[in-house]
């Protein structure tokens, strides 16, 4: 799944391509990164990101067989008619709206970028199956990461959205969506941010993947939610 920067750039160049989605920007960001911040839970398990991803008993390595992407679909659909179609606070919609756009970013870098990363660990013989490659490309404080060394170009080539990052770590956190994540959660995780995250990705250097596969992907992101937003947002 994506990281966070890249979460990040999807959502704010989609703003860009559909200037009307939301009216609260905040809340817009902070519902991009929501997802992942449940990190931030003081007993965290697995199964909770599992859970606040419409993950549960969908393995990475068997996502993109149609039937469980057909169930990650319904999950994701019946999310959005929850949480934006009936959602009458204006602030929480556009919070929701973030959310449900970070759960389509997951599937287009699962869809794209880890299977680049896929094929070129195994073709470098790095890796030489699916499983070894999903058991091996944890996020140990030690261990290299392709997804932190895309986030790293991201940061030094768009300044822009480093500011904006900035800017969204450094106030008040004042939305959140109840039951699923809380403030407490996006608090932790902004510690996170800055403690080990930031500082740790600056190390990181691209091994498999090149630049252009990122922005490839950030493109074709941005295309495909846009088509999954009509009738859902954008009417």
């Amino acid at each position: 799944m994506s990281n966070t920067i890249a979460h990040l750039a999807v959502a704010r160049e989609l703003l860009k391509k559909c200037p009307n989605l939301i009216h609260n920007e905040r809340a817009y960001y902070l519902g991009t990164l929501a997802p992942d911040t449940i990190g931030g839970k003081p007993d965290y398990k697995r199964e909770d990101k599992k859970k606040v991803h419409l993950r549960e008993d969908i393995p990475d390595t068997k996502w993109l067989e149609p039937e469980l992407m057909a169930i990650f679909t319904e999950r994701v659909n019946a999310f959005a008619q929850e949480h934006i179609v009936n959602e009458s606070d204006a602030d929480q919609r556009d919070f929701n709206i973030g959310y449900f756009v970070h759960l389509l970013t997951d599937k287009y870098n699962h869809e794209i970028i880890r299977q680049k990363l896929l094929k070129k660990t195994i073709e470098r013989g790095v890796v030489s199956s699916v499983w070894e490659f999903y058991h091996s490309s944890g996020h140990g404080e030690s261990r290299h990461d392709e997804l932190e060394a895309l986030d790293s170009y991201l940061l030094e080539s768009y300044p822009k959205l480093g500011d904006l990052f900035s800017e969204l770590i450094s106030k008040e956190v004042d939305y959140c969506l109840p039951g699923w994540i809380e403030k407490q959660y996006i608090k932790n995780s902004i510690w996170w941010w800055n403690n080990h995250y930031l500082p740790r990705i600056k190390e990181q250097e691209l091994l498999y993947l090149a630049t252009e596969d990122m922005e490839e992907f950030i493109t074709y992101s941005v295309r495909e939610i846009t088509e999954e937003l009509k009738g859902v947002v954008i009417q």
